[in-house]
This record gives C-alpha cells, structure tokens and sequence, in this order.
C-alpha cells in the first residue's frame, strides 16, 4: 500500500543517510568494499539474449544462422541490484533450472567490472536491467553455493566460523570442486606427497627438467653464453673505436699516427699532455659505456642468448576435514577412533615457489590456501590445482586433536610397500587401474640384484632389478633418450660400488607399471618425480638392511642372482599358458599345410608365417613347436654378422660362437626354395651345437613344463623368445639344487 511505501522510504531514508548504513550491492558499486566479500543476493531475474558467434580478430559473422544465446542474472540485496556475468558452469546450472529467480545464492571471491571510480546505483546512467549495462559482478562456480531459502540478504556477518574462515567461503572437501570452475577462495589441504623441485624451460620447445637437469642445461648454456658475449665484445670494440676515435682531440689523432706515440707524447707541451691524459681516461669510459649498450642490445635481438627456467614444485594433496561430529560421537559411545572418510587427492603445482613456501610445503603439514587456481581437465583422474603470483599460503593454525583431524581426512604416512604388495599392484595393472594408490605411485625399497641398459627403439632403457625378503623380483626402468639424461646408471655405480652387495636403496614415487608374465617381474617406471635414497632411517630400510648382512639373506640373494642369470624364475611359476625349455635345437622343417584349418584354395606361401622346430630337452620325446619366421631371419642375420659380437636375441640379437663359419647369404624363404634353407639352417644348429634359452606359448591346453620328460608329441606350442642359455649360470643353479634343496624344479 501506499501508506508502507512511505514508511520503507523513510526508514531507507534514517538508515542509509542518517545512520550511514548502506546495503551490500551499494557500498559494493561505489567501491567502498571489495565485492570478493562474503554475501548472499538473491535472484531478481534472469536476462536471456542472443549474439552472433563473431570471430574477434576479424569481426566476420562464421555461424549468422545459429546466434550464441548469452544468459546474465539480476542480484538484489533486497533494495538495490547489479547485474552478474557467469562462467560456463553456472550459465548451465541455469538453463537446467537449478538457479532461477527467488534463488538466494551464497558468493564468494567475486569480481566488479566496469566502474573503476565507483557508481551510485541512484545514478540515472546505471540501470541493472539493462542488457548491455558496462557494470557487473564476475561469478564462477567454485566460489559460488546455493543459499538456505530463510538465509539474510547482504554481508555475512565475520563472526564464529566465518571469522576463522577470514571471511570467504571455505571449500571442505575435493568433491565440490569442479575442473574449470574458476579459483577457490579458501581451502585447508594436507601435503601428502612431496614431489622434487622441477624446473619449466622456455624456448622454442617447452621442457621439463629435474634440478639437476637444471643445473646441467644452465651451465652448458653460461658456456655458450660466454663465447657469444666475447664474440659480441670483439665485434663491439671495433666498431665502437671507429665512433670514439672521431671525437678525439686533434693531439691524440696526430700522436697515434706517428711513428712512436710514446716518443710524441714527450715532445707535447704540458697543456698537450694535459689534453692527452684527460682524453685517455675520457675513451676508456665511453668505450666501456658504448661496448656494455652494444652487448646488450645484441642480447636482447637474439633470443637464443636468453634462457628462461621457471621453478615448480609438485605435491599430493587431500583435503584437510574437521571431525567434531564424530569425536562427539565418540566421547558419547566411549568407542575407538572413527575410520576416515574417502577422501580423493589432488595435485596442486606451486609455480615460482619462493623460500617461505618451501618452508610450509612439507609432508604432513596443514596449509590454508587462498585464490587457488583450478584446471578445466584431470589428469589420471585427479584434479590439478594451480598456486600462482596471486595465490596466498599460510599455516593452518594447529590443534590438540590434529593428528586425530589427520587420520579422518586419509593422511597417511610415507612408507615403503614390500613387493608382495608390489605384484600385487603390478598384476592388476593387467586388467583394471582399479585398488591401485590414488596417484599411481608407490615407494619401495630392496637390494639390487644387477643394473643394465638396453637399447629399445631409439632410446636406451636403464633397467633395475631388485627384491627382498619374498624373493619376488621387481624391474624398474628409466628412458634415457639423450647421453646428458642419463644420471641414474652412474649413480647407482657408484652407490652399489661403496655399499657393496648389501646395500639397501629405497625408490620413491615411482610409477606401477603392467606385470611382465614372461619375465616373471613386476614393473615400475622412474618418472619425473622419482628419487631414490639410500639412508632415511625408515624400520622398513633397516629391517631390509638386516636381512641383507644376515646368512639366509646372502642365500637367497645368491640363488636369486643365479637364477636370474640363468633365465629360471626362482618362484617356479609361469603362467597357465606359458613355460620355457632349455636345450639343443634338432632340426626345422616345413609346416604342415595338410591340416584342416588351411583352406586349400589359398596359396601356401600366402599363410606360410612360421616353420616348425624339434627341441631336444633331454626328454625322451623332443618338443615340437612353431618357430615364427621372424626369429628365423634374426638367427640368419646374425650368421652372416662378425661371429665375435655378444647380441642378445630379446632385443633382436644372440651370441653365436666364432668357430667356423657358414654364409646363409644365399638363404631364401620363398616357397621354393624353404626346404632347401630348413636344410642348411639345421646343418647350422648342428654344427655349432649352441645350448638355447626358449620361452614357449601353448597353443591347445598343456601341462606347463620345464623340460621335464612325458610331453607328449602331438601337443602344439609355439617360440616367443630365444636366447643363448647361459651354461654357468644353469650349472651353478644346478648343484645349488642338489646341495641345499633351495629350488624345486
């Protein structure tokens, strides 16, 4: 009624003028506050418009057709309103219905564009409604929440929680995050897992380097910095002398062009020689001025000469949680301690991390995070949060009950899983990713058993073996695609060459890789983010250092590395349709294209993809198994190469002993000509007489064997991998057997 209407406008009037007390949106649009302030508004209405999708560089209409539809909110405070531009999230919580108008919504961390000198919301060229209004308030997703239908319009008031809060909205939990949403205002987080420093290099091709990679490149570049800035020099004083030498005085023109300057210079009255030590002084600093302008400048043209490293550090976070519910709870039941909640982690990357940060990032510290950045994509499933320039870090202040807060939020402590635990991990990775360590990363620690390189592809691959206590054999491989890369081989050397056999080397953070089933190996890759320790004093590392000195442990790892050597798991097992066999290859011969599974309307050189070969075991019936034409050209090539080199045949390569010699140039595998080459490839066997390491594949259901007698005849396997057996090392494993009964065929 009217009568109200009045009485509203006075009492508007007594509050706003004479009590000096403005609402939210008016103190907020005549910057008086900042708007990033804890408030509810409510939605008044939603304004719907439609834009051409116009290309901004050219201004050209690309889809005139099908216009953009662009969708604004009018907030109130209950007395005034400003307009609200949304993020791509919020726009589609709103044409899903879940914001509308009469939705109160809780905002935090937002932003007041246009009006930089501030505006009255009473000013007849500020209108709200208006579509195209320059004012606005910038909302994301991450700093915004639904708000009770009762809650109170306007500033929050900093009181209790809020007050603890510092006044933003508090982000309790990872789940409510979402990718792309805009930054946080405020989050507690756990450092669960410190990662290394990395560094970011800038330049033609991005690259991410290790500290010590750093170092390497930083140096080398220093190096080569040098050599250009002395060419730039020599260049420079040259060209340099010539602009000097044509403001020089008329008596030090002339006494440079005698005979002897030194001569001239005795022979000048005082004032000449006055005029010659002044300009002498005069050139040495204008030289020096000019050549340091020169230098710059030619830095700064040639990109090359500048290098540009960004530092970061990468580290697991979880979400810190408060349980007072639950430890009232337990206070009233007298029961243990409540497990803890699911909690997914996160990783949050800290770009140009500065040495008070350093200070707070330490594994499980609580840090209060503020204006965190987050990113519109995952990575293995985790969300990526960014600390930039803008975002603040401080220590959550702690409490009596923290390390029980801790425990409620999943924080656990580092520690080294042992390799049962490891295979475990690594066979799953065989089917499913799932029940693996929320980051894909695990510590162990064992005793190195042997370290090699092997060439894969164009790179080589440093490969650790290393087991404990179990037996169980892990491998862990690196890529080195470039010689400087390669820091990991060297150090371990030199580790293993002062510590001895026995030494302990604990890996961290390193990435569960697919079982190998034919190596019998679980596998795991050093990352970028891997380090290895060898004394942290963990019970884990001093209980594996014991085993290690005591008697049982130089056993089992003497047999292990025997074992190894040997090609022989020393767990006995294979899987289901897989085993090898060690002995001396009989004959080849022609596949037989009889069989009812070859069509006989094809031509047989058209499936002719393997031979078939006879296995003498030792057994009394030899093994008959196929043998693909892709090991048979190796062995060919093989022949003909100098008989002196040590190949191995599972990187394409095998030992061939250098007595005598055969030429298989002439060898062919056309279909005329195969029986011919089955015939002088086993006069070869046959007359090198070279013990062979076989991996076989059943082809129809079999018991799986190790060269033992009763395999019969018509049981069909096919060769996977061939190498020369290694004779001293199935010798030794032998009489092991005999002696202790350690390994069971």
């Amino acid at each position: 009624t009217y009568p109200r209407i009045i009485t509203q406008l006075v009492a508007r009037y007594e509050k706003e003028l004479r009590r000096a007390k403005r609402p939210a949106v008016r103190m907020i649009l005549n910057r008086d506050i900042a708007s990033s302030r804890l408030m509810i508004l409510c939605v008044s209405q939603v304004m719907r418009s439609r834009v051409s999708n116009t290309d901004s560089s050219s201004g050209l209409v690309s889809s005139p057709s099908r216009p953009q539809e662009v969708i604004k909110l009018e907030l109130t405070d209950g007395w005034y309103s400003v307009p609200a531009v949304l993020d791509g999230i919020l726009t589609s919580f709103v044409r899903r219905g879940k914001i509308r108008v009469g939705s109160k919504l809780l905002l935090s961390n937002a932003t007041l564009l246009g009006a930089e000198d501030g505006i009255d919301p009473l000013d007849s060229n500020y209108s709200s409604s208006r579509r195209d209004c320059p004012v606005a308030l910038r909302l994301v997703a991450n700093s915004t929440r639904l708000a009770n239908w009762d809650a109170k319009l306007g500033f929050v008031p900093v009181v209790g929680k809020i007050r603890a809060q510092e006044g933003f909205l508090l982000v309790r939990s990872l789940s409510d995050i979402m990718p792309g949403g805009g930054n946080l205002p405020l989050m507690d987080l756990i450092i669960c897992r410190q990662y290394p420093k990395l560094f970011l290099e800038q330049g033609g091709v991005n690259r991410v380097l290790s500290e010590a990679e750093d170092e390497l490149c930083r140096k080398q570049f220093e190096k080569k910095r040098q050599v250009a800035i002395d060419k730039i020099m020599e260049s420079a004083e040259k060209e340099c002398s010539k602009e000097v030498e044509e403001l020089a005085p008329h008596e030090w023109k002339k006494m440079m062009l005698s005979y002897s300057p030194s001569d001239y210079y005795e022979k000048l009255p005082k004032e000449g020689q006055r005029i010659v030590d002044n300009w002498k002084e005069k050139r040495a600093v204008m030289m020096q001025d000019m050549t340091r302008k020169w230098v710059d400048s030619t830095l700064q043209e040639d990109p090359s000469l500048t290098r540009t490293s960004i530092p970061f550090l990468r580290v697991f976070v979880k979400a810190y949680r408060t349980n007072s519910a639950g430890a009232q709870k337990k206070r009233a039941s007298g029961n243990g301690a409540e497990p803890p909640t699911k909690n997914e982690g996160a990783i949050l990357t800290i770009w140009r991390i500065s040495e008070e940060q350093c200070n707070l990032i330490k594994e499980g510290n609580v840090i209060r995070v503020r204006n965190l950045a987050v990113k519109s994509t995952l990575h293995d499933g985790l969300l990526q949060l960014t600390a930039n320039a803008k975002t603040q870090m401080q220590e959550h202040p702690s409490s009596p009950i923290q390390q029980q807060q801790l425990h409620f939020s999943g924080y656990k402590k580092r520690a080294h899983i042992s390799m049962v635990r490891m295979h475990i991990f690594s066979k799953k990775r065989l089917t499913s990713s799932t029940s693996l360590p929320a980051t894909g990363e695990v510590d162990i620690a064992g005793n190195i058993l042997k370290f090699e390189k092997k060439r894969r592809g164009l790179s080589e691959v440093v490969m650790v073996y290393m087991s404990d206590e179990s037996g169980l054999i892990l491998r862990l491989e690196k890529e080195v695609e470039d010689a400087d890369d390669d820091f990991l081989y060297p150090q371990l050397s030199k580790v293993v060459q002062e510590g001895g056999n026995d030494v302990v080397i604990a890996f961290h953070d390193v990435s569960i890789l697919r079982f190998d089933v034919e190596e019998n190996t679980a596998v795991a890759a050093w990352t970028r983010s891997s380090s290895f320790h060898i004394k942290n004093g963990s019970p884990r590392l001093r209980s594996l250092q014991s085993w290690c000195e005591s008697s049982a442990g130089k056993m089992l790892r003497s047999n292990l590395a025997t074992a190894f050597r040997a090609g022989i798991p020393i767990t006995n097992k294979y899987p289901s349709d897989q085993g090898l066999a060690i002995g001396y290859i009989l004959c080849f011969k022609k596949k037989d294209f009889s069989s009812p599974s070859c069509p006989s309307d094809v031509p047989h050189h058209s499936i002719f993809s393997s031979v078939q070969v006879l296995i003498d075991c030792g057994s009394h019936i030899p093994i008959n198994a196929e043998f693909p034409l892709y090991l048979l050209e190796q062995l060919l090539r093989l022949w003909n190469q100098d008989k002196s080199k040590t190949v191995d045949s599972m990187s394409s390569s095998m030992l061939v002993e250098n007595e005598g010699s055969h030429d298989c140039s002439d060898f062919d595998f056309g279909p005329d000509q195969i029986d011919t080459t089955l015939d002088e490839l086993t006069k070869v066997c046959r007359q090198y007489g070279i013990l062979f390491h076989f991996v076989l594949r059943k082809k129809t259901p079999a018991r799986i064997f190790l060269g033992k007698p009763g395999v019969e005849a018509n049981q069909s396997f096919e060769v996977k991998q061939i190498k020369k057996a290694n004779i001293c090392a199935l010798s030794t494993l032998y009489m092991a057997n005999s002696t202790n009964g350690i390994m069971k065929n």
